[in-house]
């Protein structure tokens, strides 16, 4: 244990006692977290010039970024079983872009209009292996070919295979989950983008 953490067990410990309050270490919810007793361990931290550890700012935003995509992806699967409906962008029915584009707007996120546009958005993600839920995966349409016809979104990957499970508007079956490993689409993939980073 550090000098400086040891002293400030013992600077909360002394300043709890003064109070008139018990202290169990063992027990951090027994020290009373008045603002009085957090101005002064602000103060005392302050004294010391204790600052947070290198990358703890990095953990902050990658929390946040999980949990931005966890409720995305709850929301994405709120629609399934939702009709498609060519052009549509709206919970009446959608179309790829239009499912996307909904999705990620509700988190502050405007994709274009449509998948080809889509697909130069974001990051590139090199390959399926570094592919993370949240991500847009897109494919060619359904006459194949080198041209973007379809997006969908990431909501699980697989690591070692680069298997996608992915969330998205098909013409046959609506807002569903499909697997990038299907022939249909395995034979389509066309890349990845990353829009929440």
């Amino acid at each position: 244990m550090s000098l400086k953490l040891l002293s400030l067990i013992l600077f909360i410990t002394t300043f709890t006692l003064l109070q008139g309050q018990t202290v169990d270490l063992n027990r951090t919810t027994d020290v009373p977290l008045t603002s009085s007793t957090v101005t002064l361990v602000n103060d005392f931290l302050n004294s010391y010039d204790i600052v947070p550890a290198a990358g703890m700012e990095q953990l902050d935003e990658t929390t946040e970024r999980s949990e931005i995509i966890e409720e995305l992806l709850d929301y994405a699967e709120s629609f399934l079983g939702t009709g498609y409906r060519r052009g549509g962008k709206t919970p009446n029915g959608f179309d790829c872009s239009g499912f996307t584009g909904y999705v990620f707007k509700e988190f502050g996120y405007n994709l274009n209009s449509d998948s080809r546009s889509q697909f130069l958005q974001g990051e590139i993600i090199e390959n399926t292996v570094e592919a993370e839920p949240g991500d847009l995966v897109f494919f060619s349409g359904s006459r194949g070919g080198s041209t973007i016809g379809h997006v969908g979104i990431v909501v699980e990957s697989h690591p070692l295979t680069g298997e996608l499970l992915f969330i998205h508007s098909a013409v046959g079956g609506g807002i569903k989950i499909d697997s990038s490993f299907a022939p249909y689409y395995a034979n389509r993939f066309k890349g990845l983008r990353r829009i929440i980073k």
